[in-house]
């Protein structure tokens, strides 16, 4: 038995996705308009290539890092342990690299003091210590 198939392929318009909106669009409105926070997005963390998250630090002035007896390295803002949150939840007595994954986080926000921390990202507790904001991938 012979089967002939006709190819009946069409061309699609382009797909352009807007990253500046929808769950992310928070992320880039304190990226415009904050002039105290440092931003690190998706495609900067794909140039860096780090291990782990923390790695990103680096650059981040006032920021330590340093090889945790856990899990990755701990991340210190001005000396203390900032405060993490993760797609706005607040974490506790945790280090980034324990709950952020290279390859599932889109983008940071870091904040070393109070100053220019967004309000909804503020905790007495740790105001001296500075503020993190992981974006996750989902």
């Amino acid at each position: 038995m012979k089967v002939d198939l006709e190819s009946v392929a069409s061309d699609l318009d382009t797909v352009t996705i807007d990253a500046t909106s929808g769950r992310m669009e928070e992320f880039y409105y304190h990226k415009n308009t904050s002039s105290f926070g440092y931003f690190i997005d998706e495609p900067e963390i794909r140039k860096r290539a780090p291990r782990f998250v923390s790695e990103l630090f680096r650059t981040i002035p006032g920021a330590r890092i340093q090889v945790s007896r856990r899990i990755g390295n701990t991340v210190t803002l001005r000396g203390c342990q900032p405060r993490i949150w993760v797609d706005g939840v607040k974490t506790q007595d945790t280090e980034l690299d324990e709950v952020a994954n290279v390859d599932e986080v889109a983008a940071i926000e870091v904040y070393p003091s109070w100053a220019g921390t967004p309000p909804q990202y503020m905790d007495r507790e740790t105001r001296a210590c500075g503020t993190i904001v992981v974006w996750s991938r989902r």
